[in-house]
């Protein structure tokens, strides 16, 4: 038998290290979504002043 020890990368991994990482790839994530719904929305209104109901002048 050998007295080597074998080192497996999981066992390198704390509990706090992986909540971390987590929790910035979850805020990574809102912010992504947070720019395609600021967008989204940015087009809406676009769409509705675009669209001729009054509060945009319309081209001649």
């Amino acid at each position: 038998m050998s007295d080597h020890i074998t080192h497996i990368p999981a066992d390198c991994l704390h509990e706090t290290l992986i909540r971390d990482w987590a929790a910035e790839g979850l805020a990574a994530a809102e912010r992504y979504l947070a720019k395609h719904a600021a967008f989204a929305a940015f087009l809406e209104a676009r769409s509705v002043l675009e669209s001729g109901n009054g509060d945009s002048v319309q081209p001649h």
